[in-house]
């Protein structure tokens, strides 16, 4: 009888901590995810700002290629010399 009592309490206690473990595992699991997609956003973020500052400066090199009405001192310096 004490042998019976002592393998059913083993394998209770065993459950127990299989059941435990696996919520244990399943929280990481969830926090890992949530980091992974937080991540991925980031990144998606930092693709489109990256995406505007090219588009901008793009656009800035189109406008130096104009002439300007403005004269740049650089410009006079250079012409005086």
């Amino acid at each position: 009888m004490n042998a019976l009592t002592f393998l059913v309490s083993l394998g209770l206690a065993a459950f127990a901590g299989f059941l435990l473990r696996s919520r244990q595992l399943a929280k990481k699991n969830r926090q890992i995810s949530s980091l992974e997609s937080e991540v991925a956003d980031v990144s998606a973020e930092i693709l489109e700002v990256q995406k505007e500052y090219c588009l901008l400066q793009s656009k800035l090199k189109d406008t130096k290629e104009v002439s300007s009405p403005v004269v740049s001192i650089k410009q006079v310096k250079e012409d005086t010399a």
